[in-house]
């Protein structure tokens, strides 16, 4: 007979198992959680020109048979490889035809982005505005505000610090980026978030149309994918060797490259725009204090396409010290294949390039230009 002593026994014994194994449930779903975070590999982004390192999908790689470029001349500061000039500036940007309301008449791009033109009852300074700024930010695409400055009759950004107070504002929700087309419900939104913050300040806003803006921004984005293109160019270690990242960073930095944080080295205009990045083809992304101990099987030269204006020239810099680097390291210079990189595969980048960048223009979004490195940014 059971009694209740072990009807009590039996009771603790059974809490204690379930006790153990809610513990060892939980220990396993922390130790999960942290593994994920450790190793979690990045989300691709929505555009090739955003992608890894060695995607063989993110950018231009010919299909060649063999025959290696023949390696140039020492390259670097002093040695004929000089930084372009800063990225070129648009001059006032028109609208696009079809925007019919005053808001054209603002000092934002109307033809990239969703315009409003906002009134206020009285001179206001930009603090004011700050809490329907944060707002409208948060919406995952870029905003610009400008006020019209009455004494100088000027559109000054309110990006940065001012002082004037404004009667006049533009706002502007950019209509694509990197991440895709901007929907309806967030133009909407962002609509709503403006009136209903210059609404409190006794002003109102009037607006370029919604549905002609939506459509604008596919139309955009489509043509923003189709142009938004990564050349690469792979040098390798032959015979199975690896480059050392002592050797890889000497030779990068006498040619003008500096490391950056995002383990990259950076070939930068005068301006700051980066007209060509040097990255690890391995996984190990490129840093100050693992250089000395790196080795590699080969980098990847990368080219963005849309952000660098006369990208011939870019991209010849950046051929001249990859064939550099070739004869410094008796490497190859190769496909996403691995197969050799020849003249007839570099011509045919060129005709590539060319054609790009003429579709850009005929669109009016010049490379390298403002426009252009908002919407590639």
């Amino acid at each position: 007979m059971v009694t209740n002593l072990q009807l009590g026994l039996l009771g603790i014994g059974g809490l204690s198992i379930l006790g153990i194994y809610g513990f060892n449930r939980l220990q396993e779903w922390r130790y999960r959680r942290q593994i994920e975070s450790q190793f979690k590999i990045p989300e691709p982004d929505a555009r090739a020109g955003q992608a890894a390192f060695g995607d063989p999908d993110s950018r231009i790689e010919p299909k060649l048979g063999s025959g290696v470029a023949a390696p140039s001349p020492a390259v670097g500061p002093g040695t004929g490889i000089e930084p372009e000039d800063s990225p070129q500036e648009s001059p006032d940007l028109e609208p696009m035809a079809g925007s019919s309301t005053s808001a054209d008449s603002t000092g934002i791009d109307a033809s990239i982005c969703f315009v409003g033109d906002i009134r206020l009852s009285a001179p206001t300074l930009p603090e004011a505005l700050a809490g329907v700024m944060a707002q409208a930010g948060a919406l995952g695409k870029p905003v610009y505000w400008v006020g019209l400055n009455p004494r100088s009759g000027v559109w000054e950004d309110l990006g940065v610090q001012r002082h004037a107070a404004y009667e006049r504002i533009g706002v502007g929700l950019q209509l694509a980026d990197r991440g895709g087309a901007a929907g309806e419900s967030q133009l909407a939104k962002f609509r709503s978030i403006v009136e209903a913050g210059v609404a409190g300040l006794g002003g109102q806003a009037t607006w370029s149309d919604l549905q002609e803006a939506v459509s604008r921004a596919v139309v955009l984005d489509e043509f923003c994918a189709e142009v938004d293109v990564l050349i690469g160019i792979n040098v390798v270690a032959a015979n199975e060797r690896t480059f050392p990242g002592t050797k890889i960073r000497g030779l990068a930095e006498s040619a003008g490259l500096k490391l950056q944080p995002d383990g990259a080295f950076h070939y930068c205009n005068d301006g700051g725009v980066s007209l060509f990045s040097l990255g690890n083809l391995e996984s190990t992304p490129f840093a100050l204090d693992n250089m000395r101990t790196l080795t590699t099987g080969g980098m990847t030269f990368l080219f963005d396409v849309p952000r660098v204006s006369r990208g011939a020239r870019g991209f010849d810099q950046m051929l001249q010290i990859a064939r550099h680097m070739v004869a410094a390291l008796e490497g190859v210079m190769v496909d996403d294949n691995r197969r050799p990189l020849n003249e007839v595969g570099i011509e045919r980048i060129r005709g590539q390039l060319a054609a790009i960048y003429a579709k850009m223009a005929s669109r009016g979004i010049e490379a390298g230009s403002q426009r252009a490195m908002r919407l590639f940014a």
